[in-house]
């Protein structure tokens, strides 16, 4: 569905429209509260937020304004909160002065954007003049913006006309103050209510399905007519698919859901065949990077179709550019969305976007989407295509997983991934100091780990002995990226490998520059950007990192 009369103005509610503000609140009041001894033991600071939220739709809808005198919404939050505290837990209001409870009201200047919104208003700025619409005071609004980089070109605020949505007086005065007609403004909303206030006041209307924000009859909304744009529902499940951290400020890698396999039996469901498999990656991913390497070392260039997104994740996930060497569109299907190839796989699927993806174009599937499961594929399957010297069962000691070391390699790769390859997420995502906390220690515990491996007999110059193995490959993709994006970007800043590890620094710099047959020319080198690593890192920075207040 369209817009008719396209507007000139976007309008935006900004709580639960633009922000999330459930887990910030739900972060806020953990850490303001969990160590005072009078706090309960089992209070449940989430539903302490939504009560606080609750208090703050009950004030603003029935707010008088011929009766009141104004009231900000930073006094509100003040205020309730500390009702609320009084109420139900007396003896904890009673350790907090006023000075604890005014810095507690203030979180809600500090909400983190959903992950769409930041880059959805920077395209729309291009076409539209947008503004915020909320009942949230001038200054917090302008908090709000510069902490989630929210590129809005006017803070509008119910402030400004004295009164709070819906009241007609807040919709009009909005349109008014741009010299437009209501008709030519549109407001953006996750709240039915809302828009159908605005609809009254001759106002266009955009819903966005945002998790658990309406819980209206959004079936009788569309019978009665009052939105005329409705955004499709997989817009509401970005966030959910591409947030990072849980709701305690913790980050925890969800399973991969494509697990079949492809074999070297002619009669298996995928069996290895030339050109009939596409690996789909991104360079900047390291999860993506181990399978590229090792489609490399093992010289499946002409045997595996590669196809390159662009190296940033977008609100809509990973997707075609033509950027940084990655394809303009899907070259099997023109989808500009790796979404899109989900969705051909499996119509119903709602899981997350992730790459690596290996597709078997004769199927039109994935065949799988997690990449240590893709690496041992390569490591065999398709051998019986290989000249003799490029198989594993040729190699002099048994390949890049050869049997006498495979308990030693599992063991290995259990707790670096981890601590290790996955550690340095769980310490750059965490938006709480306690989740940093309980990750950072651990993740250099592991390094120092390694370094110790390295300085025992049999382990040198690579992490089993004299040849390369899977343990290499899945270590190096972290240590690689470690000094140029995880170490600032990610505060993963203890300790610098170039500086402080000198065996893996070692270790690392002679699988880098190795460009000899050993590696297929450089199949590590060939396949590592720097460029991109440490760019896509300070977007993820930019948009998700840089402004949760950790101390390292």
């Amino acid at each position: 569905m369209s817009l008719t009369n396209p507007p000139q103005v976007l309008l935006f509610d900004v709580f639960g429209t633009v922000v999330e503000w459930r887990t910030s609140v739900t972060n806020a009041l953990r850490s303001a509260l969990s160590t005072n001894p009078s706090t309960p033991a089992d209070i449940d600071y989430l539903s302490l937020a939504e009560e606080w939220r609750k208090s703050y739709s009950h004030f603003t809808r029935t707010f008088d304004p011929t009766t009141q005198p104004f009231v900000s919404v930073d006094e509100h939050h003040y205020t309730s909160l500390t009702a609320i505290l009084a109420r139900r837990f007396p003896d904890l209001a009673a350790t907090l002065s006023d000075a604890q409870r005014r810095d507690l009201a203030t979180c809600w200047h500090r909400l983190e954007p959903w992950a769409d919104s930041a880059r959805g208003l920077h395209d729309l700025n291009s076409r539209f003049r947008t503004a915020t619409l909320s009942n949230g005071n001038v200054d917090l609004l302008r908090d709000l913006a510069a902490y989630g980089a929210l590129p809005f070109v006017e803070i509008v605020s119910a402030e400004h006309f004295g009164a709070y949505k819906p009241a007609p007086a807040v919709y009009r005065g909005a349109a008014a103050r741009f010299g437009v007609e209501p008709g030519q403004c549109a407001m953006v909303a996750a709240h039915l209510h809302d828009l159908k206030a605005a609809k009254a006041c001759g106002l266009q209307t955009i819903y966005v399905a945002r998790p658990l924000e309406e819980n209206g009859d959004e079936e009788a909304a569309r019978a009665e007519g009052f939105v005329d744009m409705w955004v499709d529902d997989d817009a509401a499940d970005k966030d959910q698919i591409y947030r990072h951290a849980d709701a305690d400020g913790h980050f925890r890698r969800k399973d991969s859901v494509f697990r079949s396999f492809v074999s070297p039996d002619a009669d298996a469901e995928f069996p290895a065949e030339r050109d009939r498999y596409v690996l789909y990656l991104a360079y900047g991913c390291p999860w993506a990077h181990r399978t590229n390497i090792v489609r490399t070392l093992k010289g499946l260039d002409d045997i595996i179709q590669l196809v390159v997104l662009d190296p940033e994740l977008g609100p809509d996930g990973w997707f075609f550019s033509g950027r940084w060497g990655s394809a303009e569109r899907d070259p099997l299907y023109g989808f500009g969305l790796l979404r899109e190839l989900y969705f051909k796989a499996d119509p119903n699927y709602t899981g997350r976007y992730t790459i690596p993806v290996l597709w078997d174009k004769k199927r039109e599937t994935i065949v799988s989407n997690e990449s240590s499961e893709i690496i041992r594929m390569f490591y065999t399957a398709f051998d019986a295509l290989l000249p003799p010297a490029c198989r594993e069962s040729h190699h002099p000691a048994g390949g890049l997983y050869p049997a006498h070391l495979r308990g030693e390699i599992d063991a290995m790769n259990e707790w670096v991934y981890d601590k290790i390859n996955n550690g340095v997420y769980k310490t750059g995502f965490a938006t709480t100091q306690e989740a940093y906390d309980a990750n950072v220690y651990p993740l250099f515990e592991a390094l120092d780990r390694v370094e110790d491996h390295l300085a025992q007999p049999g382990h040198q110059p690579y992490l089993f002995g004299e040849h390369i193995t899977e343990a290499d490959v899945r270590l190096y993709t972290t240590i690689c990226r470690f000094d140029v994006a995880y170490y600032l970007i990610f505060r993963c800043n203890l300790k610098m490998i170039r500086h402080d590890y000198p065996r893996i620094d070692s270790w690392y710099r002679r699988l880098y520059y190795d460009e000899s047959e050993r590696t297929r020319g450089g199949a590590f080198k060939n396949t590592t950007f720097f460029w991109i690593v440490s760019d896509v890192a300070v977007n993820a920075d930019r948009a998700d990192l840089g402004s949760i207040n950790i101390t390292t």
